[in-house]
């Protein structure tokens, strides 16, 4: 997202890391970008496009001086491996 928003000439104030779930590493960020509407705009238009799935959450857009500031939260998601111990980790070589 770092690279996403460096494309967009937006600047990230803070991004914090959390969580995760049984059979998914959920990765929720805290994220705030500050840039005018259309750099907010490509920011999102790229996140949208990022080839892992990303969920975005409880935007807020404040105005501040001549920009905007957007907080909200993004989730990634990815399979955690050991979720089902009845399947080897390489290809063809589960419990039978």
């Amino acid at each position: 997202m770092t690279r996403h928003a460096s494309s967009s000439s937006i600047s990230i104030a803070s991004s914090y890391a959390r969580g995760g779930t049984e059979f998914y590493i959920e990765q929720p960020f805290d994220i705030q970008v500050r840039g005018d509407f259309h750099q907010i705009a490509s920011f999102l238009a790229r996140v949208a496009a990022m080839p892992r799935i990303v969920t975005l959450h409880d935007f807020t857009l404040t105005p501040m001086e001549d920009r905007l500031r957007l907080s909200m939260l993004a989730k990634t998601y990815r399979y955690r491996e050991d979720a089902d111990p009845g399947v080897d980790a390489k290809p063809g070589r589960g419990k039978s």
